[in-house]
């Protein structure tokens, strides 16, 4: 039965443990052996160097006994040396090791024949009988080799253990010399020596540098810009250098640059030493240059997304151009797939077609797959800037400040509305109205009425009800029928005809053509049923409501408010040469550059048989008016349009260019004064029967003020549907009479405050565009004139 792991780790352990155990034991003996053979060489040449010298006095030198005693040989030194004998002497020193083995001794041998041959033959075999124990102990050594040995070359424990000492000897020395260094700094003026640049480059900043530098790094991590916003570790390398010079304006004397970035820096930032000394890098780089080098983590992947691919991301265009409302994460990620797929295919082909036969090389460093995940295209959905939200009736923002819309709001729409406003008659919240003061002779008090349409469905209920455990009510899944109201509201509520006025007299009023039976044409809502509905049905009721008036009808820029009649001087609609299947007849106009009239169809008497009551073509009407020309200023071929396929850009829209507004015929004719100047179907009926009309601008519903009428008339709705067509009917005239006369004027008044925000040059939802809509309440604080 096999044993558990731990029981084997365990037995290995104790198997160490007593095999190291031994090897400590064999070495402890070694020692002592090498330690007595040391102690008898020693003996034995210390009995020699005593009996040489009695041998000597006892024969060589028997005649003196005043001769140098054995003692007076060992300590023989220069000064009993003459010149010539100091010359050639040679001095030999045996000196101790740091461990203290031996002490140090100077034994000078002379080569004169004053010295005794015994003394010099004494100290030559006492040398030499050194040695050659010493060689022939380390021979034997080497010849028997143990198993417990240790190769010459120490092991990592014991370097490890010997760096440890070291860094102790060295911490005892630092802690006895730092006191005194602390009372030498404490009596000097001067600043505490540099240290070594390498151990964390200890420089003194000086406190000017510091705030500088602080100043300048706190305005890049607060950069909110484009492109310039830090993130990820680059900002976390900025704040760590920011830490770093915020803690060296209380930097101590005896502190070091390293310490504070390891003792406060890296310890807040769970980092190490390694760490600290980075951040004195990116600093000493942030005071030199302002810059940090930024970091390269997560930069080295071994593959990369598609969308790095030229191809994929025009195709993702193409795809997103197409899909309209109808984006899909699966939906591109197939798409790509069989976009790669075709990429793959041709590839291959061009492969074998091809003469060399070689494989075209891929780039290796994209992904191997041929298909994307949904999840994948919703990422990069996101990059693309989309984003996955509910669908709300909201402020349509989409167009909202494009250029043209702009430029409409400030130079036509504003002006417009300033000129009329003058004359605007004022209301009270009771619903009654009084005339403007200052108005000039012929001029008319001005009635705005604003027009929308709006859909109330049998179906569109409360959205939120109180249900109990759970129990939701049973409802239709569609909205149901629905029936459009094409409302007209002024400051006083919707226009209607006064109470006083008797059914009689409407009905004998010549104007007023009031439908008896319902329409039996279909029920699209069209240009044509919009401006029977202006003159026939709302025009007679204002005179009714506000006799002895104007009225400024306010539209927006939908397609049926802004058609053109039949046959309205369009250029849009003109062939470039005579005739044509669709081309209207279109009316009698006035050349106001030559001061003539001007037909826009041949005569029935034409001298062209062909040609006789057949609309004109462009080129034909710019002949008459001496417009025409065989090439535009830019020396192109003078068209009927410029052409905007095959990479063409159409009609240029620089002012700077020379063919500007005059590079096709069509531009020609659109900018002439008749053609410019042709208005509307609806706008010219309004201005036949002698009132005022303008439109709002695209895309600025936050201007009209009856879309805050059919929010509250809605309400009212939802809150009384009843999920019935025959319901509906019933519900829609009490939803528009519920909402009061004096929040219709509110209304109005907000969408007035809008326009003065815009004519002051504001922008929808900035903060100061927010500030003027704000309105003050408080009975004890005043508002800024300046700003109404």
């Amino acid at each position: 039965m096999p044993q558990p792991k731990g029981s084997k780790r365990k037995n290995q352990r104790c198997h160490n443990m007593r095999k190291a155990k031994k090897e400590k034991k064999m070495r402890e003996r070694i020692q002592e052996e090498e330690l007595e053979m040391e102690r008898a060489l020693w003996v034995d040449l210390e009995s020699r160097m005593i009996a040489s010298p009695q041998e000597e006095l006892e024969g060589g030198n028997s005649e003196s006994p005043d001769g140098p005693s054995p003692s007076a040989h060992w300590d023989f030194s220069r000064e009993d040396l003459s010149e010539d004998e100091v010359d050639s002497e040679e001095e030999v020193e045996f000196t101790d090791a740091e461990e203290g083995e031996d002490t140090r001794r100077k034994i000078a041998v002379s080569n004169t024949t004053s010295l005794s041959p015994a003394i010099r033959d004494m100290d030559t075999d006492a040398f030499t009988v050194l040695m050659a124990d010493r060689i022939a102990k380390s021979e034997a050594m080497k010849e028997k080799h143990f198993k417990y040995q240790r190769e010459v070359n120490p092991t990592e424990r014991t370097l490890q253990r010997k760096a440890a000492e070291a860094r102790k000897i060295e911490a005892s020395i630092i802690d006895k010399v730092k006191p005194q260094f602390v009372i030498r700094s404490f009596f000097s003026t001067s600043s505490p020596p540099e240290e070594d640049p390498d151990a964390g480059k200890n420089i003194s900043v000086s406190k000017s540098d510091l705030k500088a530098s602080i100043t300048a790094i706190n305005k890049k991590i607060k950069c909110r810009k484009a492109g310039l916003q830090l993130k990820g570790q680059n900002l976390f390398r900025h704040e760590a250098v920011k830490m770093f010079l915020l803690a060296q304006q209380t930097r101590k004397p005896t502190e070091t640059r390293l310490q504070i970035a390891r003792d406060v820096v890296a310890r807040c930032c769970g980092r190490g030493l390694y760490f600290a000394r980075k951040v004195i890098t990116w600093e000493i780089e942030w005071r030199a240059n302002r810059t940090i080098n930024e970091g390269k983590k997560g930069c080295f992947a071994k593959t990369h997304s598609w969308f790095n691919d030229e191809g994929v991301q025009l195709h993702i265009r193409d795809y997103l151009a197409g899909a309209g409302e109808h984006i899909s994460a699966h939906a591109l990620a197939k798409s790509i797939g069989e976009y790669l797929d075709s990429q793959r295919a041709e590839r291959t082909v061009n492969t074998v077609l091809s003469e060399a036969a070689q494989p075209a090389e891929e780039d290796h460093t994209l992904s191997k797959r041929r298909r994307i995940r949904a999840r994948t295209a919703r990422r990069f959905l996101h990059r693309m800037g989309f984003s996955y939200k509910n669908v709300t009736k909201n402020v349509y923002i989409d167009g909202h400040e494009r250029p043209d819309v702009i430029e409409y709001r400030q130079q036509v729409f504003l002006p417009e509305w300033k000129t009329h406003s003058r004359r605007f008659v004022l209301f009270n919240e009771d619903g009654t109205w009084e005339f403007p003061k200052g108005l000039q002779v012929g001029e008319k008090p001005l009635v705005l009425v604003t027009h929308d349409e709006s859909t109330f469905n049998a179906n569109d209920g409360k959205r939120r009800v109180w249900v109990k455990d759970g129990k939701m009510p049973l409802r239709q899944k569609s909205r149901g029928k629905g029936i459009m109201v094409s409302g007209f509201l002024t400051p006083a509520g919707p226009l209607r005809v006064p109470d006083n006025i008797p059914d009689s007299e409407l009905l004998a009023d010549l104007y007023c053509k009031w439908p008896c039976h319902p329409s039996t044409g279909d029920n699209y809502w069209t240009g044509e049923k919009m401006v029977n509905h202006l003159v026939n049905i709302a025009i007679p009721i204002f005179r009714k409501a506000f006799p002895c008036c104007q009225a400024l009808f306010a539209f927006d820029n939908a397609s049926n408010h802004v058609a053109f009649a039949d046959d309205a001087l369009v250029a849009g609609r003109m062939n470039l040469s005579p005739g044509g299947a669709n081309v209207p007849r279109m009316r009698e106009t006035f050349m106001h550059g030559k001061g003539l009239p001007q037909h826009m169809v041949f005569p029935d008497n034409h001298e062209r048989v062909a040609l006789r009551g057949k609309p004109k073509g462009m080129e034909q009407v710019l002949r008459e008016r001496g417009l025409w020309r065989d090439r535009n200023a830019a020396g192109i071929k003078f068209r009927a349009q410029c052409p905007t396929r095959d990479g063409r850009q159409g009609c240029p829209t620089d002012p700077n260019d020379p063919s500007f507004r005059a590079c096709c015929a069509r531009t020609v004719l659109a900018e002439e004064r008749d053609f410019r100047e042709q208005k509307g179907l609806l706008a010219e009926s309004t201005f036949a029967v002698g009132h005022e009309v303008i439109f709002y601008p695209k895309f600025h519903c936050e201007l009209n003020f009856i879309e805050r009428f059919w929010c509250a008339a809605k309400y009212y709705a939802r809150e009384n549907c009843k999920y019935s067509l025959e319901g509906l009917r019933e519900t829609i005239p009490l939803a528009l009479a519920s909402v009061s006369v004096n929040s219709i004027l509110h209304y109005y008044e907000h969408c007035v405050r809008t326009i003065q925000a815009y004519d002051a040059g504001l922008t929808y939802g900035s903060s100061e565009f927010g500030e003027h809509m704000k309105k003050h309440k408080a009975h004890r604080q005043v508002p800024d004139p300046s700003k109404y």
